[in-house]
């Protein structure tokens, strides 16, 4: 597994989902040039955390909605869990180089399919 030089808190959501937002230094990197590289990178994080790992690449959803509030945002509805949304930022390394990475991502257990 790899380890992040960052710290990861835990937080229920107003709407009763489970949210880990990762802090400070290097935040988990999301690779979105290839299709088995995104799932890489999503997988890794989704291991720091503990969770089941997808198999699937999804589209970002603002691609599906047509809605700037959803750029970033990357949503699976037939998770084994629930419903996972991956939130994407643009972060900065040690370098001072940017990099696409996951700064949260969310569970909603109560969209089980």
């Amino acid at each position: 597994m790899i380890k992040y030089d960052c710290s990861v808190n835990k937080v229920i959501e107003k709407s009763g989902a489970t949210s880990w937002i990762f802090h400070k230094k290097f935040k988990p990197p999301l690779i979105l040039s290839k299709e088995k590289d995104f799932i890489l990178t999503v997988n890794n994080a989704l291991q720091a955390i503990n969770l089941p790992l997808i198999d699937t690449a999804v589209p970002e959803l603002e691609e599906l909605t047509g809605l700037r509030f959803d750029r970033g945002r990357y949503l699976w509805k037939n998770y084994e869990k629930g419903q996972l949304t991956i939130q994407r930022s643009l972060c900065k390394d040690i370098s001072g180089n940017y990099y696409d990475c996951i700064w949260k991502i969310t569970l909603d257990s109560s969209k089980i399919k």
